[in-house]
């Protein structure tokens, strides 16, 4: 038996949304639609240096990820904002792209579990 291991806690989610299967449905809609346009802002906020952007993105994905109980993605998120705030002024270039990646894999894997294209 093939086990597919999700980057988010549909269970768990589920329950979020008071195991309203149509509720899930939409919001996971609405974030697949927002994946790509904040990967491409985040991408482009991270080669213009622009930390508040980037903290602002940040925020807006860990609180859109939260929802999915996607832990590795809001983990990243936070670890993004903490080191904005402390302004240490450090490249958050492979950060960034890290969250990116793990946005990416999640709305891949809503896509799959709503089935859409």
């Amino acid at each position: 038996m093939n086990t597919i291991t999700l980057p988010f806690d549909k269970f768990t989610a589920l329950l979020q949304f008071d195991n309203d299967e149509a509720l899930y449905r939409e919001v996971a809609g609405l974030f697949i639609e927002q994946a790509r346009t904040w990967a491409s802002e985040l991408r482009a906020a991270c080669a213009d240096g622009d930390h508040d952007r980037i903290q602002r993105l940040a925020h807006t994905m860990k609180g859109s990820v939260s929802a999915f109980q996607a832990g590795k993605a809001r983990a990243m998120a936070q670890d993004i904002e903490n080191r904005v705030r402390a302004r240490d002024g450090s490249d958050l270039s492979a950060e960034c792209g890290v969250l990116i990646r793990h946005v990416e894999a999640l709305a891949d894997a809503l896509r799959q579990d709503i089935g859409t294209c």
